[in-house]
């Protein structure tokens, strides 16, 4: 079941942005192979205990593969969810920290 695009003028702010959450959380349960989510939650745990090490010893490059990955990861995911799009423009989508230039990886 597609969820129709509407006109969004009727909302607050607030509300436009919970509408966003629920369309992204949507998104990725119904288009998104099982597989994935799981590999990126694996991902996930896994490269914020790296990146909490990396970040002690000031060591950038033993956080840098995981990223990496998950940069990969969120590429395919973007292929099920927004498909034809520009892939940087999908992975932000998907990606919390938006100063991150993907691009630049």
């Amino acid at each position: 079941m597609e969820i129709e695009q509407k006109d969004l003028s009727e909302f607050n702010e607030y509300e436009v942005s919970n509408l966003k959450l629920i369309r992204k959380s949507y998104d990725k349960k119904v288009k998104v192979p099982t597989e994935l989510v799981e590999e990126s939650s694996r991902l996930s745990a896994e490269g914020f205990r790296l990146w909490v090490e990396a970040k002690k010893e000031s060591n950038f490059a033993k956080f840098a593969p995981i990223l990496k990955k998950w940069i990969d990861l969120r590429k395919q995911i973007a292929g099920y969810t927004h498909p034809g799009e520009n892939v940087y423009d999908a992975v932000r989508y998907f990606t919390a920290v938006n100063s991150l230039d993907a691009r630049r990886l």
